[in-house]
């Protein structure tokens, strides 16, 4: 039913009930003017407003988002001479910006979504509950037979300094070297017990008060920061029954909990603190994400199951903790033990093996816990989903559980490409939002894995959770669609989710980087993400141009060429085409044949660490590489066959190669014609890039030796480091030959990067003017410090590569213009063959 609205300037209009309130442009006067809700009226001569495209309310309306603006609508294919038109929102949903009025308006829309007030109550057997008390009890008992055992060690310590003295007995009153000798063992035989079982209690107790760790980057929210917030949680809280939460906090986890505020000390009281991950909030909807707070809460709705719940989480939690954290006086321990005199040092051996022990107990007991409360926390799971499901109904706990996947792995992309994006000296603003932009560059292909990972998901032993299937299962028995259905994004639910997102932001990287963080290392994700999406492009090139992953430790052949004036153009397109055809007739070979000759090349690294094992003598299981390398003649062997497979390899990789880097190097001689060029890239692409790049690709192409032994070096650094704690008091050539190793590549690093420091980076970098030598590395390392030998190694092999094959990929991508501009047909995307072995390999 059409409402009737006045605007401020006189004029009249009708607009559709699906406006109500929404604020929309009067045509007359331009003002926004707020749709109210449909009431019973008659109507009167009123000017009806012409349905426009968005795309034209967006030039009229900067507020309106460019990539809203844009979008095809359903309404636009429908407006060839309307007899009726609609009044047209100039924003989503929520569509008033004044805070009070949005909250009213989203206020009336959350409570128009509760069918009714409550859920109906989730009973739990007389048999359950009995349980929870049992296992409660246990493990309660797992910690107190911990400190039987602490008392145990202590009173058998007191009893030998006290009752065994005898040990000493009357050895040494004569001066004979004999009797001295005889009363020093007696000392150490009474002292030794002493002192490990001192040790021994001194870390047994130390679980009992060491602290957790501070769990960081979180933010309390204020009732009248968040009004609508705290409503709904209220509102939640109410329909599932449980205890209001005193406190809202927010994370940047994909997760929402809720727990004592104060730990035991708010045991018996219900002062409870919601976390809610912000991601979370950013990727649900209301009617999700009001099932996951249900699922929270519903853990609470029973006051004394919360607290024996509370109980047995606790406990596995501390196990899990004492039992996997290590901290300075665990170091200090080691330290003493390997650098004393060995007359006091065989002491503190002695020690470590029965702390090593007591460890191994408590391991026992943490996994007897974790087996006996397992099928119990996991009930408690099933009764919280219900909870869940009753809310939101058992689609949306379906769709839920899917959601949650594709966040968890969107989240890992987002820091992936928060890695990235600091490596050319930028960080994203608002890492939620990179989240929902990681979702929409998933591919269906993903998301439909994820479907058959979820549906195939099985319950493990041991695990608190039940699999996401069994889970999806029950909650489908619920046979609700809950009392609450508002499919609104989650994050309206916040006064300004893109500002509290970015502060949340800001503080994660305040815990990185610290006092190195500047404001002005912080861009919009939105424009990262495109530079992204652009580089991306970039590298579809290079596969489209090698049908497949090119050989980058391979170096091209004769790369000057592609630096060659050009005397005669059309001899250079002839070559082109040529060099093309012929590529093209060896390219369905390239992509398996690459594969093989790159793990012959595997293998033969693998040959190489083991050599620098073997050599000093260190002992090879059978299962430290892909191939028992455990002896010098298996090893010989080994690398023997990997040569001789690439032999045969090169015979169908080198005429591809060769054919494509001709390719490749008459593409680019064109393109740097004084008078081609303007002709052939049509002004795309400036001369200079080009020379700059190829320029800096040369030097990529000239030092793939250099890079391979800096490789090599840090692999053995680190094979041998694994080995050093165990053997290098036993083996006199390891130490030196570690040392050699870091000496090595020390000297590698410090060769290799010069060799870029007159290059300036070719892409855009937020530090202006910075070197390709300094973007791989800022400083050189000191040799005396091997830590910050391998770590300079570890960024130098992760930014040189993939630089290299960025230049690479933008030269194709230049070449595949020229192509284009020749009238050559482009080149799709190469088909994802599957590996087909051969005798001959």
């Amino acid at each position: 039913m059409p409402i009737p609205v006045t605007c401020s300037c006189g004029k009249k209009l009708n607009a559709p009930d699906t406006l109500a309130g929404k604020r929309v442009k009067c045509p007359g006067c331009q003002a926004l003017v707020l749709i109210p809700e449909p009431l019973e009226v008659i109507e009167d001569e009123v000017e009806v407003i012409r349905e426009v495209p968005h795309k034209v309310a967006a030039t009229k309306t900067p507020s309106v988002p460019a990539q809203l603006a844009n979008r095809a609508t359903p309404s636009t294919a429908r407006m060839a001479a309307p007899r009726r038109q609609t009044l047209v929102p100039t924003d989503s949903v929520p569509p008033v910006t004044a805070p009070a009025e949005r909250f009213a308006y989203l206020s009336k829309k959350i409570e128009a979504a509760f069918t009714q007030d409550r859920i109906g109550p989730v009973r739990t057997s007389t048999g359950y509950r009995l349980a929870v008390v049992a296992v409660s009890v246990l493990m309660i008992l797992l910690p107190l037979l911990y400190l039987a055992l602490i008392v145990a060690v202590a009173c058998g310590v007191w009893y030998h300094a006290v009752h065994h003295t005898g040990i000493i007995g009357t050895n040494g009153t004569s001066g004979s070297s004999a009797n001295r000798k005889a009363l020093l063992f007696s000392l150490m035989l009474y002292v030794t017990p002493i002192l490990v079982g001192a040790v021994l209690v001194l870390f047994m107790l130390k679980p009992l008060f060491a602290r957790g760790t501070p769990r960081p980057g979180r933010r309390s929210l204020q009732r009248e920061e968040e009004p609508l917030l705290f409503d709904f949680v209220t509102r939640v809280c109410e329909a599932v029954g449980s205890p209001k939460p005193s406190r809202i906090d927010i994370d940047n986890q994909v997760n929402a909990s809720a727990s004592f505020r104060s730990g035991l000390r708010s045991f018996l009281g219900n002062d409870l603190v919601l976390t809610i991950g912000l991601p979370l909030a950013a990727g649900l909807k209301m009617r999700q994400f009001g099932g996951v707070l249900a699922h929270e809460f519903g853990h609470f709705a029973q006051g004394a199951g919360m607290r024996l719940t509370y109980v047995i989480r606790s406990i596995n939690f501390w196990f899990h903790r004492v039992v996997n954290e290590r901290d300075e006086w665990d170091d200090k321990l080691k330290h003493w033990s390997s650098t004393l005199d060995f007359r006091i040092g065989w002491m503190l051996y002695i020690a470590r093996f029965c702390v090593w022990l007591t460890r191994k107990l408590l391991w026992c007991l943490m996994l007897t816990g974790h087996f006996f409360s397992g099928v119990l926390m996991r009930q408690m799971e099933f009764d919280a989903d219900r909870h869940e499901a009753r809310f939101a109904g058992c689609d949306a706990f379906a769709s839920t559980a899917r959601q949650l996947q594709i966040l968890n792995l969107a989240e890992n992309g987002a820091m992936s490409d928060l890695g990235d994006f600091h490596q050319e000296g930028r960080l994203g603003d608002n890492l939620p939002k990179l989240i929902l932009l990681n979702i929409d560059q998933m591919p269906a292909e993903l998301k439909t894995q994820i479907d058959l990972v979820i549906s195939k998901s099985k319950t493990g032993l041991f695990d608190t959770h039940p699999a996401d299937s069994a889970r999806i299962q029950s909650a489908r028995r619920e046979k609700t669609d809950g009392i609450f259905r508002l499919e609104l994004p989650a994050g309206h639910l916040f006064r300004d989710f893109d500002q509290i997102g970015r502060d949340m932001t800001w503080d994660l990287y305040c815990e990185i980087f610290g006092e190195k963080l500047k404001k002005s290392d912080i861009h919009p994700v939105e424009a990262l993400v495109e530079r992204q999406k652009a580089g991306q492009h970039t590298m579809a090139a290079l596969t489209r141009f090698f049908r497949g992953k090119p050989l980058l430790f391979r170096p091209m052949p004769n790369p000057r060429e592609m630096a060659k004036p050009v005397t005669d153009p059309q001899l250079v397109e002839k070559r082109l085409r040529d060099a093309r055809a012929l590529a093209l007739d060896h390219a369905d070979d390239f992509p398996s044949a690459s594969s093989r000759f790159d793990e012959a090349d595997t293998c033969l690294l693998e040959t190489r660490l083991a050599q620098v094992l073997l050599d000093v003598g260190v002992p090879i299981a059978k299962s430290d590489f892909q191939t028992d390398l455990t002896t010098k003649t298996a090893m010989l062997e080994a690398r023997r066959k990997a040569e001789s497979r690439q032999e045969k390899l090169l015979e169908r990789i080198t005429p591809f190669e060769a054919a494509t880097a001709a390719r490749l190097y008459s593409a680019l001689r064109l393109a740097q014609a004084p008078n081609a060029a303007p002709h052939l890239l049509g002004g795309e692409m400036a001369r200079e890039e080009i020379t700059a790049l190829v320029s800096l690709f040369q030097v990529f192409n000239a030092t793939v030796p250099q890079v391979m032994a800096v490789r090599d070096n840090m692999l053995a650094m680190e094979h041998l480091t694994a080995h050093l704690e165990r053997y290098a008091e036993k083996n006199e050539k390891l130490v030196p030959e570690f040392q050699r190793v870091v000496q090595a590549l020390c000297d590698g690093i410090a060769d290799l990067r010069p060799a870029f420091d007159a290059y300036p980076y070719p892409f855009d970098h937020a530090e202006a003017g910075i070197s390709t030598g300094k973007y791989f590395l800022k400083e050189l390392p000191d040799v005396g410090n091997p830590a910050d030998v391998h770590e300079a190694a570890r960024m130098m092999l992760e930014r040189l590569p993939s630089l290299h094959a960025r230049v690479l990929a933008r030269l194709c991508q230049i070449a595949e213009a020229v192509e284009t501009r020749l009238g050559l047909e482009p080149l799709g995307d190469p088909p994802q063959t599957a590996r087909q072995d051969s005798a001959e390999d």
